[in-house]
C-alpha cells in the first residue's frame, strides 16, 4: 500500500458468472469496525464493438467517509488497469439521483458547468459552439467546441487548445488538445441517472494522474454535492 503498510482483504464469492459478474464480500482484517462491505463487478460488452466496459458497485458502507476512501481507491485501480490492458481512455461511471434532463444541463449549459466544473465557463450552448473553461489560480484553461449535443442522453466536446503552468513539469503544455470529452447519461425509468464519463486519449498524457484525481473530484464530489444540496464545489478562485 501507499503508506507502507500491509492491508489484509477478506472476501467471500457469492456469485462467479464467468465473464458476466462477480459479488464478492470484502472485510479488511485489520479494520474491524468498517464491517463487512459487498462488491459487484459485471463486464459488458459495448454493442458489437471489440470494447467492454466494467460496471463496479461497493455498498453497504458505514459511513460516507469510509465509502469516499475506497472510492478514490477503486477508480486508481481501475484506471491502472485500463492502462495495462492498452486502454487509452479514461472512464468513470456514476449513478445519480436525478432524471436524465436534469443531470444532461450540468454538462450542456454554461450555467450547469458553472454549477460543479468552474465558475470561469464560456459557452455557446449549440454544437459548434466553442467553450472555455479556465481555472486561473491553477493557471489552466481549456478551449473546447461542442460536437454532440443529444437532450438527456449525450454531451460531447473536443479539446482544440489547452495550457498548462510551466511549473507542472510537463513537456508538453497542451497535451489535452485533440482529446474528447464524452458524457453519456442512461435513466433507469425511476427518476434516476447513469452518467459514463470518459476523457478520450487522457491515459497516455504526463498529467494523467493528475487529471484522473481532478475529474473524480469534481464529477463524484462536486457535481454530487450540487446534485444533492443545491452547492457544488466549483472551481471559484481567480488569479
Amino acid at each position: 500500500m501507499p503508506d507502507g503498510e500491509v492491508h489484509t482483504l477478506q472476501a467471500v464469492f457469492r456469485e462467479v458468472r464467468p465473464s458476466e459478474k462477480l459479488v464478492f464480500t470484502w472485510r479488511w482484517e485489520n479494520k474491524p469496525a468498517a464491517g463487512e462491505t459487498l462488491v459487484t463487478v459485471e463486464f459488458r460488452q459495448l454493442g458489437e464493438s471489440k470494447f467492454s466496459e466494467i460496471i463496479l458497485t461497493h455498498e453497504m458502507f458505514p459511513d460516507k467517509r469510509t465509502r469516499d476512501e475506497h472510492g478514490h481507491g477503486w477508480r486508481a485501480c481501475l484506471a491502472a488497469l485500463g492502462h495495462t490492458l492498452g486502454d487509452d481512455d479514461f472512464r468513470m461511471v456514476l449513478r445519480f439521483d436525478v432524471p436524465p434532463d436534469v443531470l444532461y444541463r450540468q454538462f450542456a449549459t454554461e450555467q450547469g458547468v458553472r454549477n460543479w466544473w468552474t465558475a470561469f465557463c464560456n459557452m455557446e450552448e449549440k454544437v459548434g459552439g466553442q467553450a472555455t473553461f479556465r481555472f486561473p489560480s491553477s493557471k489552466f484553461h481549456a478551449g473546447m467546441i461542442i460536437t454532440r449535443l443529444e437532450p438527456g442522453r449525450v454531451v460531447e466536446w473536443r479539446c482544440i487548445e489547452c495550457q498548462h503552468p510551466p511549473e507542472s513539469g510537463y513537456m508538453d503544455l497542451s497535451d489535452w488538445a485533440g482529446t474528447n470529452m464524452r458524457f453519456e447519461i442512461a435513466g433507469d425509468g425511476e427518476g434516476k441517472s447513469q452518467l459514463t464519463f470518459t476523457h478520450a486519449g487522457l491515459i497516455p498524457l504526463e498529467c494523467e494522474r493528475a487529471c484522473r484525481s481532478a475529474w473524480s473530484f469534481y464529477l463524484n464530489e462536486s457535481l454530487r454535492k450540487y446534485l444533492e444540496t443545491g452547492r457544488g464545489s466549483p472551481h471559484t478562485k481567480g488569479a
